[in-house]
């Protein structure tokens, strides 16, 4: 599987997106220049390391996008591809401990048969939530 989430370590690799391969790789990716499609996905999160942090603790690696297959390409789909209406997904500790979408709906583990990359978004299309 593939672990997907957004890297905010100060360094070279700043608010890009980092995608660790199953062998261990791992690749960044400017969200400027590239969009992320994603296959097999299942929202991942430490939700006691999350509430950790939604109190006030020091931020942390806690959740992550897990994928069956990701495929990096130089433009984005466009959100009118997705055949009901995209949904965003989002993750910040500091706002809710918990992945949500924008009604505040908690997603931890939901599945997605795909989900996309556009800029620092992460869609999901509403039609394609399996879980």
């Amino acid at each position: 599987m593939y672990r997907v989430r957004f890297h905010l370590a100060k360094g070279t690799n700043y608010r890009m997106w980092q995608v660790r391969h199953p062998d261990g790789t791992k690749t960044y990716h400017d969200p400027a220049e590239t969009s992320l499609n994603m296959l097999g996905c299942y929202l991942r999160n430490s939700r006691r390391t999350a509430e950790r942090i939604h109190a006030g603790a020091r931020k942390t690696v806690c959740a992550w996008v897990l994928c069956r297959e990701v495929i990096i390409t130089t433009h984005a789909r466009n959100e009118s591809e997705f055949a009901i209406g995209p949904q965003e997904v989002r993750f910040n500790p500091r706002v809710m401990p918990y992945w949500h979408d924008e009604r505040g709906t908690d997603l931890d583990g939901t599945r997605f048969h795909g989900m996309v990359s556009i800029g620092k978004q992460l869609i999901g299309a509403i039609g394609n939530m399996i879980g």
